[in-house]
């Protein structure tokens, strides 16, 4: 996204699967996880995903971002995804969340995201340091679970989202 990935390691974030339940997933373990006062009053924002070739199939996931300490941070709370044909649910959806800045930092969601219109619980934290000369990009990448819903890991990412310090 920003070319200067390489001063920091890139990393990637893989969860276990045993750790979603009914399509909601809460990261645990090494994660730098913040307390709801870190949290306090930071607006919750929603990145809105559409699929490449099929536009019944749509996601939203709520997150929210801070700048502090010449880091950025980002934590997603939960996510919707609808399937198709409409009345045909999917369990099987990967939901990963990629973070750059002066480095990189991708979460992977386990292969058992669902998609059945409802709202789940995702929550997963990710954290870059920040040059305030580098854009700070926030992409979600969306691999539809279905019949011949697959694009690929190239085709499957939505837009960039640039987060301003604010």
């Amino acid at each position: 996204m920003n070319g200067k990935a390489d001063k920091e390691n890139f990393v990637v974030k893989y969860v276990q699967a045993d750790q979603v339940k009914e399509g909601s997933f809460v990261e645990t373990g090494n994660a730098e996880v913040f307390s709801d006062s870190f949290w306090a009053g930071v607006e919750v924002l929603t990145y809105l995903h559409r699929h490449l070739r099929v536009p019944e199939l749509t996601g939203q996931i709520e997150y929210q971002y801070k700048f502090h300490d010449r880091r950025v941070y980002v934590r997603t709370l939960r996510y919707f995804l609808t399937s198709r044909p409409i009345n045909k649910y999917w369990y099987r959806a990967n939901i990963d969340v990629q973070l750059e800045n002066y480095g990189s930092q991708r979460v992977n969601s386990p292969d058992a995201m669902s998609q059945n219109a409802q709202w789940h619980s995702y929550v997963a934290n990710l954290n870059v340091a920040h040059d305030p000369a580098i854009r700070t990009g926030l992409k979600v990448r969306i691999e539809y679970d279905g019949t011949n819903n697959g694009v690929g890991e190239k085709d499957s990412w939505g837009s960039v989202v640039e987060l301003i310090p604010r």
